[in-house]
């Protein structure tokens, strides 16, 4: 055992006696088991001659190969117990420490995947802790999982199927055959149907049933079905075709289809009801309800179905008994998971929303992101990097929670579609063999937009008490169609200085003299104590060093981890401020007073703060111009006198009158109390289905000759102005 130790030289036990003795015990280990003599292996019954190596005894004796050792699980591994050492080394180090002594960090931990340019040297972590990291992916053979997964095998041991959402967006010429099907083939061929029946309806070619054609489309799905098109619609609005209005229902509460269908002409709206089964309750009774509004509103005629109702399935005879024609249902496949979903024919709706050469670039940008995700080094690939950095946080640091935070009004549904693309997948508790996970699986994903969550739950993450791992996701640029416009501009570039200022002021917080300096009392804990908080940032600087325009859709999205350093009540907006105004600013604060203490400097609007994300030579933000305002201003009314209220008061005569004539044409002595409750015929519906608003009915036929129309209702008016119905009953 000495001559072990003493071949590991002593400095490295100096430098680092934790990694030191974790490979030293790696040597004695394997060491002792070569030395260890083999036992006897047991062979099947038979009498046939024995192999080499096996025993010769009159007992029974099996092949050593079939009988292998159980492979160490997750925490069993030198890797996991590597990277267990090498946390308690640095969970205590403070990132301001990091960043001094590497001032190539920042340089060094930005990784580009295609259009997308991740920055995570604002994290608790080294270089070291990358590569034990990368360590404990390779020896648990992820490089292996990917290649089988693009070969098709059957990855999903529960029902013995392949994992193929990546086949949904390779190239036409591809091929890749599955249980003797060329997958690809189908998939392009299923693309090419969407994209007819989608031109059609762009077009104008496809009408409904009075031959008006389709200005509204209402997606009817849940889950998969729903959180994945409508994300992307909501992402690619930009580009969207304004002429149609889509809309997602999902939710089996009437009001979600209520209020989807409140303004819609049934002559001229589309439903698309996606269920691969074609079984899902809340997806069929929501169907059901359309169904009903929609014929409603054509004069009960059911043939109108299959001109309004497509669908996306693979029940062809649910989808006949429905009404809709098979014709025009679009099909997948049962190796398509719900959540992956979005690039199949489940996309019709972000389809119609975009048009068919866009969702095509939709379907290269994940392509793009497949390949490297395939061929890059897991150290510099982008998928296995965020991966890498949340088992880091969630199994070592124990964080719980992940927040999202894109600083897009158009991602506004981003964190809830990687909820279920996350914790799904990642909700699990036994492993593929049905043994017990040992480690928490996966965060509790949330979040919201930017500068909204700032103003809500912002303060938790500065100050709080929990570790939250938090992505800030942002564009360099405004999209494409709106980056022309000058007040678009100066927004998006105040969107992105509270962006960039979140990033710096999480990732390195406010010391103690800093907080002094200020005049600000410090809090009963050091700074030291206070909890370590992670955060992302969008770094710029690899779009800089590009020299070229990138285009909108290059989202930075990015992890870091915040040293906590905020004291005191209320100090995020302060950090905030200072984070804008950039380091070595000398206004960061106003000059010392007669005590010795700083003073708060004067306060600046956001627009005349430095940005430091800006390019050289735009030092400052632009002040956004005043978007102008849809309602007219008013002069101000002044306020009516009111009189004091003494007692209650007496209705006025005619209101008395009013109300003992109603009684006594009711029947009713005036004494005598009226029920009470009075049941509304409309209280209690028999139907199973949502009251829905009347659809729009035709106009009127035009009076035959001779007739009048100024005449007909003049009895209604006439007893209308008296305060009553023409039937007799008070209004």
């Amino acid at each position: 055992m000495w001559a072990m130790i003493e071949k590991f030289r002593i400095r490295d036990w100096i430098a680092d006696p934790v990694r030191a003795w974790l490979v030293t015990a790696a040597r004695i280990l394997a060491r002792r088991r070569r030395r260890r003599p083999a036992d006897p292996p047991v062979r099947a019954a038979g009498n046939g001659p024995p192999s080499p190596g096996m025993a010769t005894s009159g007992e029974e004796v099996l092949d050593p190969m079939s009988t292998p050792a159980r492979a160490p699980s997750l925490t069993e591994t030198l890797e996991w117990k590597a990277l267990v050492a090498h946390h308690a080394a640095i969970r205590d180090v403070h990132l301001r420490d990091l960043f001094a002594a590497d001032p190539g960090r920042a340089d060094r931990m930005t990784v580009e995947g295609g259009p997308l340019v991740l920055d995570y040297s604002k994290n608790r972590l080294t270089d070291e802790t990358i590569g034990l990291l990368v360590a404990l992916a390779e020896r648990r053979g992820l490089a292996e999982r990917i290649e089988a997964m693009f070969r098709g095998e059957h990855l999903n041991a529960t029902e013995d199927r392949a994992v193929l959402h990546v086949a949904l967006r390779m190239p036409r010429s591809a091929r890749l055959v599955v249980d003797g099907v060329d997958v690809v083939a189908e998939v392009h061929a299923v693309l090419d149907r969407m994209s007819a029946f989608v031109e059609a309806v762009r077009s104008g070619t496809w009408r409904g049933h009075t031959g008006a054609p389709i200005t509204a489309v209402v997606n009817i799905g849940i889950g998969g079905s729903d959180l994945g098109p409508a994300m992307a619609t909501e992402a690619l609005r930009p580009f969207a075709d304004r002429r149609l209005t889509v809309r997602f229902v999902s939710n089996v509460d009437g009001a979600d289809l209520l209020e989807a269908v409140r303004d819609l002409d049934p002559r001229q709206t589309l439903f698309i009801v996606s269920s691969k089964t074609f079984t899902t309750l809340e997806t069929l009774m929501n169907a059901r309800a359309a169904r009903a509004w929609l014929v409603e509103g054509l004069g009960g005629d059911e043939a109108a179905v299959a001109r309004h109702f497509v669908a996306v399935s693979t029940a062809a005879d649910r989808v006949r008994a429905f009404g809709i024609d098979p014709a025009n249902m679009f099909g997948f496949w049962d190796w398509v998971g719900g959540r992956y979903s979005v690039d199949s024919a489940i996309g019709l709706s972000l389809m119609i929303a975009v048009g068919p050469d866009r969702f095509r670039d939709f379907l290269a940008g994940f392509r793009a992101m497949d390949e490297h995700f395939r061929a890059a080094p897991f150290d510099r690939n982008l998928p296995v990097l965020l991966g890498l950095i949340g088992l880091w946080y969630v199994d070592f640091f124990g964080a719980e929670t992940q927040a999202i935070v894109p600083y897009s009004r158009y991602l506004e549904r981003f964190p809830a579609y990687l909820q279920q693309l996350d914790m799904e997948s990642n909700g699990k508790s036994v492993t593929v063999a049905g043994s017990p996970v040992g480690v928490p699986t996966g965060p509790i994903v949330w979040g919201t937009t930017g500068t909204n969550g700032q103003h809500a739950y912002f303060q938790l993450l500065h100050q709080g008490t929990r570790l939250v791992p938090v992505d800030l996701i942002g564009f360099l640029r405004p999209p494409e169609p709106l980056a022309d416009d000058p007040t678009i501009q100066a927004h998006h570039d105040a969107l992105m200085a509270n962006c960039f200022a979140q990033a710096e002021a999480l990732a390195f917080g406010r010391t103690a003299a800093e907080v002094a300096a200020e005049g600000v009392a410090a809090g009963p804990r050091p700074p030291s104590d206070l909890p370590r908080q992670p955060t992302d940032e969008h770094d710029p600087r690899p779009a800089a060093r590009s020299g070229g325009p990138r285009r909108a859709h290059r989202a930075l999205r990015t992890q870091g981890l915040r040293p906590g350093d905020d004291l005191g009540d209320q100090l995020l907006r302060p950090v905030g401020g200072r984070a804008r105004q950039g380091p070595g600013r000398p206004d960061r604060a106003g000059a010392p007073g007669p005590d010795g203490r700083r003073t708060r400097a004067p306060a600046r609007s956001l627009d005349d703060r430095p940005h430091p994300a800006l390019p050289s030579g735009a030092s400052t933000v632009r002040r956004p111009a005043l978007l102008p305002c849809p309602v007219a201003r008013r002069p101000a009314r002044r306020p009516a006198r009111r009189r004091p209220s003494i007692g209650p008061r007496r209705p006025s005569p005619r209101i008395r009158r009013t109300y003992a004539r109603t009684r006594k044409e009711r029947g009713r002595p005036l004494g005598q109390d009226a029920p009470q409750v009075e049941r509304c015929p409309d209280a209690v519906r028999p139907q199973a289905r949502p009251r829905l608003p009347p659809p729009p009915r035709h106009p009127p036929a035009a009076p035959e000759c001779g007739e009048d129309p100024r005449q007909e209702g003049a009895d209604d008016r006439r007893h209308e102005a008296r305060g009553r119905r023409s039937d007799g009953r008070s209004r």
